[in-house]
């Protein structure tokens, strides 16, 4: 039987923390609005991302992506409150560990309002477990939040104001009649919108192929709770003096009470998540540790990697792209900043179109960040129905808070295409040649029947097994997602006519 035919106001493609914003804010304007995920909300670019909301520093003016910010920023903090979205307005420190970052700090307060320069003694007061360190600016302004419960509670809030959220119903073609925007969904579904924005991330390219991006990869280390530290060893993000073009590797406790280390920045040509090296991963824990030592009695629970969707800069420059051609609009060349400016960016859109101002709706729309637990089983919670949740640090940060072991969540992330891999892999490997040496040296000198290789590997395995028993509290379990499914299918070409 053919899927029935749709026909909405407004249709948002993508349920990522953008495109829940948007869905949200046109629906708080009157526009009755259909909102499409192909996976579930907050999957894809979401999923990987810091959960730091920033300030302005470091952000070019006279762009759109510092506008989006400056009408971002300002509402962050109340609808985190209003729709009980987790989140601690701590500040962030950005330290000098040698005298010669010193000076970069001074220049670093020039591009910040609300930052002051610490002194090392008032350093080591704040932040009593960081390694010695020169100085610090404190950046006031800056918010850690849950990311994977952002576009979650905007889709919650989305849907009690009469939006509707629909998961799994992948767009794969567009065209228009000259009045409305014709979708065709791929389980055979039809929606007619008078007007559609595109916030498809990596993804956009299928529907508009003239986008074109190159991807930035960022990786993640997760620290997991001890049951005997109530707190982190670290009360806010701690970073490196910033560069011109990145602000670097932080060092973050979690609202949960988690730390996370990342994210790195690498360019890639492909929009794939392979494993990362292990190099990467031993780099991030060192990192930790210098500038956390106390981190080392913390278990590293796994790792998560995300997309930055940056545009092909020779195309597009390395600003926000939005633009509206008719009843059509896209959101694309949204970065590292997006959760802090997807309030923005919805407003702006919401201004473009010449709607009403917003309709408010008290009240939170998720449990309290204590009750949260109770509402969490294998990687869902159980709200108005149940909500698979993507992000890693949320997977983690309910399932220590709800005392379920994490093979409870890495199981659902299984699930959702991730390989599992040994953190401590480089030392395994050494332990697995050294027995194989030791039993073939044995077995040489006492001139025995058990110098057959295979009789030596059996051994080995043995002993193997023997040992990673001994070893277990050491070994900690990497997530890493696989090659996206984000990715068109290169054997389609659907078109925008």
């Amino acid at each position: 039987m053919p899927m029935a035919r749709e026909v909405v106001q407004a249709c948002v493609v993508g349920g990522g923390v953008l495109g829940c914003a948007v869905a949200r804010e046109l629906q708080r304007r009157g526009r009755q609005t259909l909102l499409l995920e192909k996976h579930t909300v907050g999957s894809g670019v979401s999923a990987g991302n810091t959960g730091i909301a920033c300030t302005l520093m470091g952000v070019a003016k006279d762009t759109v992506e510092r506008k989006c910010l400056e009408l971002g920023r300002p509402q962050n903090l109340s609808t985190y409150r209003s729709l009980g979205i987790p989140h601690k307005a701590t500040g962030a420190l950005y330290v000098a560990w040698t005298t010669a970052e010193l000076t970069e700090l001074a220049a670093l307060q020039d591009l910040e309002d609300d930052c002051r320069f610490v002194q090392k003694e008032e350093l080591q007061q704040l932040e009593p477990c960081l390694a010695p360190a020169c100085g610090a600016v404190l950046v006031s302004g800056e918010v850690t939040v849950d990311p994977g419960l952002v576009p979650l509670a905007l889709a919650l809030d989305a849907e009690r104001r009469g939006a509707r959220v629909q998961q799994h119903r992948e767009v794969i073609d567009a065209r228009t009649d000259g009045e409305s925007w014709i979708l065709e969904l791929r389980d055979g579904g039809q929606v007619v919108a008078d007007q559609v924005v595109h916030c498809g991330g990596l993804s956009a390219g299928g529907l508009e192929p003239s986008l074109s991006f190159k991807p930035r990869r960022g990786d993640y280390l997760l620290f997991q709770r001890p049951p005997f530290c109530a707190t982190p060893p670290i009360s806010r993000p701690i970073g490196s003096v910033p560069s011109p073009h990145a602000r670097g590797v932080y060092v973050w406790p979690t609202v949960h009470g988690d730390v996370v280390c990342g994210p790195t920045n690498v360019e890639q040509e492909h929009q794939q998540l392979p494993a990362p090296s292990d190099d990467t991963l031993e780099s991030l824990r060192q990192k930790a540790l210098a500038v956390c030592p106390a981190l080392a009695a913390w278990r590293v629970a796994g790792t998560y990697a995300g997309l930055r969707p940056a545009l092909e800069p020779s195309a597009f420059g390395h600003d926000y792209l939005l633009r509206t051609e008719g009843r059509w609009s896209s959101i694309s060349g949204v970065r590292s900043t997006g959760l802090t400016a997807s309030l923005g960016i919805a407003q702006l859109l919401a201004e473009r179109f010449s709607l009403p101002g917003p309709s408010d709706l008290p009240g939170p729309v998720l449990p309290a960040l204590e009750q949260l637990p109770a509402h969490y089983h294998d990687g869902c919670l159980r709200l108005n129905s149940d909500w698979q949740i993507a992000h890693p640090q949320t997977l983690l940060g309910l399932s220590t808070s709800a005392s379920l072991p994490l093979p409870g969540a890495e199981s659902k992330l299984k699930k959702q295409k991730t390989k599992m891999l040994m953190h401590q892999v480089i030392e395994k490997q050494k332990l697995e040649r050294i027995l194989r040496d030791i039993l073939s040296l044995e077995a040489e000198r006492n001139n025995e029947a058990m110098a057959d290789p295979e009789v030596v590997k059996a051994k080995a395995e043995d002993a193997i097994k023997a040992a990673d028993i001994s070893m277990s509290r050491n070994m900690t379990t990497a997530v890493v997602p696989e090659p996206s499914e984000n990715l068109p299918d290169p054997t389609e070409k659907p078109r925008r006519d």
